[in-house]
């Protein structure tokens, strides 16, 4: 990779454009997997509103820290406060301006709305009370991820939701989000940890969350093998894709020794993988 190139993907890792564009797969994922056709505009939207939360959640790392900024993201975000605060407010109200008239219901928008509310109050609770929400910060993430990538394909879909065999795919999904903030957690304790950040790994212990890791990983591609067995043929697509994004979360946690902000990259990055159903559609 040329050093250009590598300079750019860096920018757009500390700026989760990376993040939105996985997230944006991650529904895609959804709709085909409960067969509801989205509108373009449906992923702008989504990719602005993840980019607004996780760019929001680094800008208050950065101003409210109690220590020092040791990671290069967060360091970024400090540098580049005033503009970035100013995009993220102009990204979110544009977002809402395209959600209120391109979704297709305003019960659809409401519901959305709330769930942004429900975030963005977890975000704020989290600063004020790190010691209190450390150990369930990740669990918490990841269940509002899972269900900001499935509202709209469901809504859009409501009569699949009597089709059992999505909520497969949601409990898979929900155990690869929390094993991927985990581990995230794991790599940055040291940089979290002097900047006062609280999470699961400062509440368990390193040693505690890596046995965790170990359990979850392993029952997560476990569970996720099973649906080979438990769902028609016709689902196994779905099943080798996310087999696929955990086992390669394993590999990178068993290996252990990789640079922190590296393997971060090449996570974020292995979200893209549902894409590819683009080229079964």
């Amino acid at each position: 990779m040329s050093v250009w190139l590598a300079s750019f993907y860096r920018i757009v890792h500390y700026m989760s454009i990376d993040v939105a564009i996985g997230a944006c797969a991650g529904m895609y994922f959804f709709a085909k997997v409960l067969e509801v056709p989205l509108s373009t505009v449906s992923y702008l939207i989504l990719a602005m509103a993840v980019w607004v939360v996780y760019t929001f959640d680094h800008l208050l790392d950065a101003r409210f820290s109690p220590g020092e900024l040791v990671s290069a993201r967060h360091r970024f975000h400090s540098e580049h406060f005033r503009l970035l605060s100013l995009v993220t407010f102009l990204a979110a109200v544009a977002g809402l301006f395209l959600a209120w008239y391109f979704l297709p219901s305003r019960t659809i928008f409401f519901m959305g709305a709330l769930l942004a509310a429900l975030i963005f109050s977890a975000m704020v609770v989290t600063q004020y009370f790190k010691e209190q929400m450390g150990p369930i910060k990740e669990i918490t993430i990841a269940v509002l991820y899972v269900v900001g990538l499935v509202m709209l394909p469901l809504m859009q879909g409501i009569e699949s939701i009597y089709d059992w065999r999505w909520l497969h795919y949601v409990a898979t999904y929900l155990l690869l989000a929390w094993f991927n903030l985990v581990f995230l957690s794991l790599l940055d304790h040291v940089s979290d940890e002097r900047a006062g950040q609280k999470s699961m790994v400062s509440a368990l212990g390193t040693e505690k969350v890596r046995q965790f890791l170990y359990w979850l990983g392993f029952g997560g591609i476990l569970y996720t093998v099973s649906l080979f067995f438990l769902l028609p043929s016709g689902y196994h697509v779905f099943t080798l894709i996310v087999l696929i994004l955990f086992m390669w979360h394993v590999r990178y946690f068993l290996e252990g020794d990789a640079p922190s902000e590296k393997v971060r990259r090449k996570l974020e990055a292995a979200f893209f993988l549902p894409w590819v159903l683009v080229l079964l559609a």
